[in-house]
């Protein structure tokens, strides 16, 4: 198979980091416990088709800089997880104990193979942590105390890459017939709800069918008219664009992305 574009031939950019690490271990004070966790790690990077990065680092959303450790074709990035402290705003204990709680979901759902986020390599007492890119926007997203500006800066990105991906639309338009009905429905105690629900079918009246929302009738394929007088019909990818829809352009939306703890 040939490299990415931009990138060396895997199988000799792999041979020649094993390459390095056996000159390193023909010398007299070679750190035998460190190379044997940094051949894991040529291990890994053989498996998944990951490079080293050679010292480049990642602009994280404004926030500071991590060195890069393995290069994803594609855009994705593993790091260690210590890096992470001063720009993410969290300490190592702090760090440690997130990082532990997703190694231990990862290997109950059985990901620690097929989608890893987060690596932990020991050998000799040595050891090495490292955090896919996924996991550090979650980090952001949920424990660091600028998680709030990083929400803000990049909301509007996140709903330019929901529509693009067309996870918006997924979201609106898993239904057979590419409809969803907008209806206001009214709680127990007469509080208006507004819902979105995808349209099953049309009946001969061509009165939307969808499914029961209700927990006592969950899934029951009832008319829209069981539920509410009054109700829209649009195509499922309009209301995915009026409900993810951006406000500004992906570069206006990627500039906001990258200016760090300052709302602005």
């Amino acid at each position: 198979m040939p490299a990415p574009t931009g990138y060396p031939d895997h199988p000799e950019h792999i041979a020649t980091m094993r390459q390095a690490i056996a000159e390193l271990r023909g010398e007299e004070d070679a750190p035998g416990a460190g190379l044997a966790v940094l051949g894991q790690l040529v291990d890994f990077a053989e498996c998944r088709g990951l490079y080293f990065a050679g010292g480049a680092e990642a602009n994280l959303w404004g926030f500071g800089t991590a060195r890069i450790v393995l290069d994803e074709p594609g855009g994705g990035f593993w790091m260690r997880l210590f890096d992470l402290a001063e720009p993410a705003g969290l300490t190592d204990e702090q760090l440690y104990r997130v990082f532990l709680a997703e190694l231990a979901d990862q290997q109950e759902q059985g990901r620690d193979d097929d989608c890893p986020s987060v690596l932990y390599l020991k050998a000799h007492g040595a050891r090495d942590l490292l955090v896919h890119h996924d996991f550090v926007m979650r980090l952001f997203a949920t424990h660091s105390p600028w998680r709030a500006e990083f929400f803000a800066n990049t909301q509007e990105l996140m709903r330019h890459a929901m529509i693009r991906s067309g996870l918006g639309d997924a979201l609106f338009g898993s239904s057979p017939t590419g409809f969803t009905v907008v209806a206001t429905l009214r709680t127990d105690d007469d509080q208006p709800v507004k819902l979105s629900m995808p349209v099953l079918e049309f009946d001969p009246d061509n009165v939307p069918i969808v499914a029961a929302p209700f927990d006592d009738a969950e899934g029951e394929r009832i008319p829209i008219t069981h539920l509410a007088d009054t109700w829209e019909v649009h195509r499922a990818t309009d209301v995915a664009r009026d409900f993810f829809g951006p406000t500004t352009d992906e570069a206006e939306a990627t500039r906001r992305a990258f200016r760090g703890p300052v709302i602005a």
